[in-house]
C-alpha cells in the first residue's frame, strides 16, 4: 500500500489504480485504519502543494497562470490561497468617539474594538 502511495501526489484515484482497487472508498477505508497510510498520503499531498507553490512563486514576475492559481485556491486554502471574504457584523452603538474616529481613519476595526478601553490610543 505504501509503495502505491509514493509518487501519487496524494491522489486517491492514482493509488486505487495502482492497487487495482475498484473503488476509491477502499483506499479511504485503508487510510482511516492505518496511521502510516494516512501520513504517507498527506506527505504526498504536501509535496504536490510545495511544487505548485514553487511554480506560483516563479510566475509572480511573469503574471498569473490560471491553472496553477485554480489549484492553489481549491486545494491549498490551508496555506492561505483563498478568495473567501470574511464579513463581520458589529453594532457601532456603544463605541467611543475616539474608536469611531480611528475606524474612520482606516485603523482595523477589530483592533480598535478589542484593544481600546476608551482611554485614548495610538
Amino acid at each position: 500500500m505504501l509503495a502505491a502511495v509514493e509518487g501519487s501526489g496524494g491522489f486517491v484515484t492514482v493509488i486505487a489504480r495502482r492497487l487495482g482497487a475498484k473503488s476509491t472508498s477502499t483506499i479511504y477505508r485503508w487510510r482511516d485504519k492505518s496511521e502510516s497510510v494516512k501520513m504517507a498520503m498527506q506527505w504526498e499531498f504536501d509535496k504536490q502543494c510545495d511544487f505548485v507553490e514553487g511554480r506560483i512563486q516563479e510566475r509572480i514576475r511573469d503574471g498569473s497562470d490560471p491553472i496553477i492559481m485554480m489549484f492553489a485556491r481549491t486545494r491549498m486554502r490551508h496555506r492561505g490561497y483563498s478568495e473567501r471574504i470574511e464579513t463581520l457584523n458589529v453594532s457601532l452603538e456603544g463605541l467611543t468617539k475616539n474608536q469611531l474616529e480611528r475606524i474612520r481613519d482606516g485603523e482595523d476595526p477589530l483592533s480598535v474594538i478589542g484593544g481600546d478601553s476608551g482611554g485614548g490610543g495610538p
